[in-house]
């Protein structure tokens, strides 16, 4: 292990790693300006003017917008599917023109990647000792980042304000952490998985915990309010139905619920007819919040560490989601640096091979769409499981913080 810190760790392997997260780097900026009039930029644009005129958001075609501001025109996306805090969010973007909206929400997305970079090197700073460099080339060469900068998305936005959450949660300002992540969960709603638990460890007492909950609970209430309530029922009844059966249809969603839902509608070569999309859509949302639930009374059992617990949840949130494209594998930014953390120092050979395999299949993105390719054409079961290795990464990354957390108790019961 020794010998293999210092090979890392010379000057020429810095230079090389540096060289490839600089050209990785440019690679994003080379692609931005080809991704102006593509989605999901143009979905987001398109969705919040459509909002900005006063029309029934969820309900009117986007073709007409699409080609009104030169975007091309999205067959596989006629209508808005975002909550109404996002299309919010996005409205002031979407009064500029479009070259203008894509650079300042580039910027936004640069700004909310540089805050998780150095929330996670100040909070691990003691413990990474020489890594930090190496998480930093890690975080820049990952094709995750080309696909979040390519698509404009908002998830590193959603996990910069859930990780500063996490932060003031350390810090002892509890209501501070619940009401960030109550914004995050309010523009993409799934961060909201993560809401309890920092309810639950907030501190203070019940009843200072019982006013933090209704504290939250008006401040959704009041954004409800303020969105328009018309609208979040519109985003219920036409855009969760449609999300639904894309999550069956779609080989970029990356989820467990998804990995069953396709599962169970393969026979229909992911095609399936409504009532079987429904029905298989029933069990997905089943088991994964079987999951969520699983993974709160781990916390329960064998929980302790705030670091530990939120990183575990944080995993399990991504694995036992609807929706998990490859993009939203950025909140497993600080996750992945506190595995190195825990990690380093440590000859744990086969734990540094486990965690090593997760972060390859974690990128296997680049050439995802391998449904049409010779060898897999013939064999649906064989594609499924190679179009799901970021899965089975997620689920290795899973496997580290259980056990952190289990082998973290043991001592205590043994001295028990």
């Amino acid at each position: 292990m020794n010998r293999l810190l210092c090979i890392l760790h010379s000057r020429l392997i810095r230079l090389v790693a540096v060289a490839l997260a600089g050209w990785c780097v440019w690679r994003i900026v080379a692609v931005l300006p080809l991704r102006v009039h593509t989605i999901d930029f143009s979905h987001y644009y398109v969705s919040s003017r459509v909002l900005l005129e006063g029309l029934p958001v969820y309900s009117t075609p986007l073709a007409t917008y699409y080609a009104k501001y030169g975007f091309e025109v999205s067959a596989r996306i006629p209508y808005a599917t975002n909550p109404p805090g996002l299309l919010w969010l996005f409205v002031p973007f979407a009064l500029l023109p479009p070259g203008g909206a894509m650079l300042a929400w580039t910027l936004v997305q640069a700004l909310a990647l540089a805050v998780i970079l150095w929330l996670t090197m100040r909070l691990l700073d003691d413990r990474l000792a020489h890594g930090r460099d190496w998480i930093i080339c890690a975080v820049l060469t990952s094709p995750v980042l080309l696909w979040h900068f390519g698509f404009a998305q908002t998830q590193l936005l959603l996990a910069a304000l859930v990780l500063a959450g996490y932060v003031q949660l350390q810090r002892g300002r509890s209501t501070v952490a619940c009401i960030l992540v109550t914004i995050a969960g309010v523009i993409k709603l799934y961060p909201f998985v993560l809401l309890p638990w920092f309810l639950w460890r907030s501190h203070g007492s019940w009843a200072v915990r019982g006013k933090r909950l209704m504290l939250v609970a008006g401040l959704i209430t009041l954004t409800v309010l303020a969105t328009g309530p018309g609208r979040w029922w519109d985003f219920e009844v036409y855009a969760v139905p449609y999300l639904q059966r894309y999550a069956v249809e779609s080989i970029y969603n990356f989820s467990l619920p998804s990995f069953m839902m396709k599962l169970g509608c393969l026979p229909d070569h992911f095609h399936p007819t409504d009532a079987v999309a429904e029905l298989w859509s029933t069990c997905g949302i089943g088991v994964g919040m079987l999951l969520l639930v699983a993974g709160y009374g781990a916390c329960a059992r064998w929980g302790g560490s705030l670091e530990m617990e939120f990183c575990w949840l944080s995993v399990v949130m991504l694995v036992g989601g609807m929706m998990t494209w490859g993009h939203y594998l950025v909140f497993l930014i600080f996750p992945m640096a506190v595995a190195c953390a825990q990690l380093a120092g440590k000859t744990d050979y086969r734990e540094w091979l486990i965690m090593g395999l997760a972060f390859v299949l974690l990128n296997n993105l680049y050439n995802i769409n391998r449904w049409e390719t010779p060898f897999l054409k013939h064999d649906l079961y064989l594609k499924l499981l190679v179009n799901s290795l970021p899965l089975a990464g997620m689920l290795l990354v899973a496997r580290f913080f259980l056990r952190q957390m289990i082998n973290a108790k043991q001592p205590s019961r043994q001295g028990a």
